[in-house]
């Protein structure tokens, strides 16, 4: 059973039938229907998934971190205590306020990692991703101008950024935003010919308040939907927690993850390639993809999957491949 109120079938009630009253009929609800309609698939992907190499800002974590593990250890404290953790989280989060490290690049170790991505993809023996969509952050626009290199259709899209932490590192600032564009990155909309939804700034989020018209404190997960009942672009860069002055929590990092059912059921594209960040495919692979064990992914990892885009905004994921995997799990 869906878990829908049971049928209700038409006709009169006793009462009504004796008084000879005619009475509206009832819609019969088909409960099979019903799970046809909800299990409908609407779209069948290839998808790449790939974080980006290692960046500046976890050289500098790695770094902090082994000097104030050496320290708690000093004192006394031991791996997986309370404190120790404590002291190692402190000692990331004030060298992270440096605002040198605002949206920082690549390390070397990362454009290497990136190298490598784009190797393993010219063996990959399958077809090639036709349409790469990369976070509008430094680190994964240079990771995908060297894993795909004079890709003729790459587009800049909000919904595959880190999380907003209100760090330096985890802010947009476009500094390189013309370099990129002279490669042919695609900021502001999908190319001619396809569907896919334009990338949105963070300077246009208050424009997109004016596209839907639920009030902010009235907004439910269903409240701004398309025809196929999907969140559309504008229900998931609205919530509060999108805006770059704003925290936003791993359950919103989630929900706009899952925003991708959308992406991918109206991109005529069957093969894709999305590179991103640790955060946001941790949150994609435990949620929407409904794999709560998945390790998080290392540096220039990448992960191929097979995903089912269900009418419902439901998404199924079968792994195919990976490749890219290492030891380091730098933040």
């Amino acid at each position: 059973a869906s878990g829908r109120p049971s049928a209700m079938c038409a006709g009169t009630s006793s009462a009504d039938g004796a008084a000879g009253v005619a009475v509206r009929p009832r819609v019969v609800l088909d409960e099979r229907a019903l799970a046809r309609r909800e299990t409908q698939v609407v779209a069948q992907k290839t998808l790449f998934l790939m974080r980006h190499g290692k960046a500046l800002h976890n050289v500098v974590e790695q770094e902090v971190k082994a000097k104030a593990s050496a320290e708690a250890k000093a004192r006394g404290l031991a791996k997986g205590d309370a404190e120790y953790d404590a002291h190692l989280e402190a000692a990331r989060l004030e060298a992270l306020r440096d605002e040198d490290l605002a949206d920082p690049g690549l390390a070397d170790e990362g454009r290497d990692q990136a190298m490598a991505a784009h190797e393993e993809f010219k063996q990959w023996g399958g077809p090639e991703p036709t349409v790469v969509f990369v976070s509008p952050l430094l680190r994964t626009l240079q990771t995908a101008a060297i894993a795909f290199p004079e890709h003729p259709n790459v587009q800049v899209n909000d919904i595959l950024r880190e999380r907003v932490t209100g760090l330096p590192c985890d802010a947009v600032t476009h500094r390189e935003r013309a370099h990129f564009e002279r490669m042919g990155f695609d900021f502001m909309a999908a190319r001619s010919g396809r569907s896919g939804p334009r990338s949105t700034s963070i300077s246009e989020m208050s424009e997109i308040s004016t596209v839907c018209s639920t009030p902010r404190n009235q907004m439910t997960p269903t409240s701004c939907t398309d025809s196929k009942g999907l969140p559309t672009l504008c229900e998931i860069m609205k919530s509060p927690t999108s805006h770059q002055d704003n925290i936003e929590d791993k359950t919103s990092l989630r929900k706009r993850a899952a925003g991708i059912a959308q992406l991918l059921s109206t991109v005529e594209d069957e093969v894709i390639s999305m590179v991103t960040h640790k955060g946001w495919l941790r949150e994609l692979e435990r949620g929407p993809f409904a794999r709560a064990s998945a390790t998080e992914f290392s540096p220039g990892e990448v992960r191929a999957y097979t995903v089912t885009v269900f009418a419902d905004g439901r998404m199924d994921a079968m792994p195919v491949g990976s490749f890219g995997k290492s030891d380091d799990r730098s933040p």
